[in-house]
């Protein structure tokens, strides 16, 4: 489980719920603790093409497997296969956030 400090990278694959995206721009993920409970939150691009948004958000919905592989230039810093996904919200600026927990 990720710490509180986010973790930055330029590239994600992610897969929620048999839903598989590929994400470039900045992403980052962390540790975040809500009602006694750790999720790990990623933060996809502002910019990110809507209907991957909608695609992922609808598959988040279904609380299945949330598997993600972080990229930092062409480099793997971050993979993780053993989470479910919790839903999703947005940022101020409209940033998707995926949640998920072991």
């Amino acid at each position: 489980m990720p710490g509180p400090t986010p973790l930055r990278g330029d590239a994600l694959t992610v897969l929620v719920s048999g839903t598989r995206c590929t994400v470039t721009g900045e992403v980052s993920l962390r540790g975040v603790l809500r009602g006694g409970r750790g999720y790990a939150e990623l933060t996809l691009p502002s910019g990110l093409d809507p209907q991957q948004r909608r695609s992922l958000e609808q598959a988040a919905r279904k609380e299945g497997a949330l598997m993600h592989w972080l990229y930092r230039d062409g480099s793997l810093i971050d993979e993780c296969t053993g989470l479910t996904a919790r839903g999703t919200h947005r940022t101020d600026d409209g940033a998707l956030v995926l949640s998920g927990s072991p």
